[in-house]
């Protein structure tokens, strides 16, 4: 249930707040007061005859985790539901998993803005507003709570958060301006950019968490507690675009290059090996420890009517970035036999 006392806090004199979410409308108005509203039934929108100004807030972005929801709205509220990080009742710092069957709100962050969000099965990270206000200039700092069984929240152990903590490596005082995040089952990647003037804009991609399946793309199959740099990536590349599987991770290059790493067998149920779907994109059927690029069709006039053919050596593609690059691809193009 809503905390009326927090929201009088929160919200300024007069301001109504809206969450739409399965199926129906839950509002509260100044005085703490719920309802849930049939969202086919029209509603009048207030008497404003003593001059109080009224402000619906509005969903701007929303994750979904294993079990979870996280939604940010357009004042930089996180809001949660499912079966969300809570601390125990008993000591308020034990971390359990609590049932939320309508949206709450994290108070933790009040005075802050919530730019970014994410969840895997049962973490969180975000990425906060250092100050109340963010605009594009401003560094944001990078929290995560939740299970950290594998090390998922990148604070060098092992023990879970029942309220979000700051990963160092990307605080208001790191070197690193983090700008992306996003979560699989129970591992992590963020995006970063040196916070010092540069000439080129050149990413970093992170990751941490559980690696047994290579979604780490560190090489190996080991976990890592703290944030760990992908070596493989291309470099001078800037990543626009990051997300993840339960068991793999992709990025995307502003030159639309896309790379992915990890469990290529799907959703990596089936242990003998059925169920293998190609969802690397490398044209490979093995897991990747480090970065693959994403073999796309070769491009060219006459591809659409080629579709179902074989002949792929009749095939001409487009000029890609570079000549040699465009040897390459077309090299392992033919190697795929589409």
């Amino acid at each position: 249930m809503l905390d009326s006392d927090a929201v009088l806090r929160y919200l300024s004199k007069g301001q109504r707040f809206s969450i739409l979410t399965l199926g129906c409308l839950q509002m509260m108005d100044q005085f703490g007061a719920g309802a849930t509203i049939p969202l086919d039934s029209p509603q009048p929108h207030g008497d404003d005859s003593e001059g109080n100004s009224e402000t619906q807030l509005k969903v701007s972005a929303i994750e979904a985790g294993g079990m979870m929801f996280v939604a940010i709205d357009n004042l930089g509220v996180l809001w949660m539901w499912g079966n969300i990080p809570q601390p125990s009742s008993s000591d308020g710092d034990t971390f359990t998993l609590k049932s939320f069957s309508a949206p709450i709100p994290m108070w933790e962050f009040y005075g802050h803005t919530v730019v970014k969000v994410t969840c895997g099965n049962e973490h969180v990270v975000a990425l906060v507003s250092a100050g109340e206000n963010h605009s594009n200039d401003d560094n944001l700092v990078c929290y995560g709570w939740g299970n950290n069984k594998h090390g998922q929240l990148g604070l060098g152990d092992t023990e879970s958060r029942s309220r979000p903590q700051v990963v160092t490596q990307f605080s208001q005082v790191s070197v690193w301006k983090a700008y992306e995040v996003a979560c699989g089952a129970f591992h992590t990647v963020v995006l970063t950019l040196k916070k010092r003037p540069s000439d080129t804009l050149e990413s970093v991609c992170w990751t941490f968490g559980l690696g047994e399946n290579g979604q780490l793309g560190h090489g190996t199959t080991q976990n890592s507690s703290l944030p760990k740099s992908v070596s493989g990536l291309p470099e001078y590349a800037y990543f626009v675009a990051v997300d993840c599987g339960l068991f793999h991770t992709s990025v995307v290059s502003t030159a639309g290059e896309v790379w992915s790493w990890g469990m290529e067998k799907g959703l990596g149920l089936c242990p003998d090996g059925r169920g293998r779907s190609g969802v690397l994109g490398d044209g490979k059927a093995r897991d990747s420890y480090t970065p693959t690029m994403v073999l796309w069709p070769p491009l060219s006039e006459d591809f659409n009517d080629g579709l179902n053919s074989t002949d792929t050596d009749s095939k001409k593609p487009e000029k890609v970035n570079t000549e040699r690059q465009r040897k390459n691809y077309l090299q392992k193009w033919k190697k795929l036999n589409f």
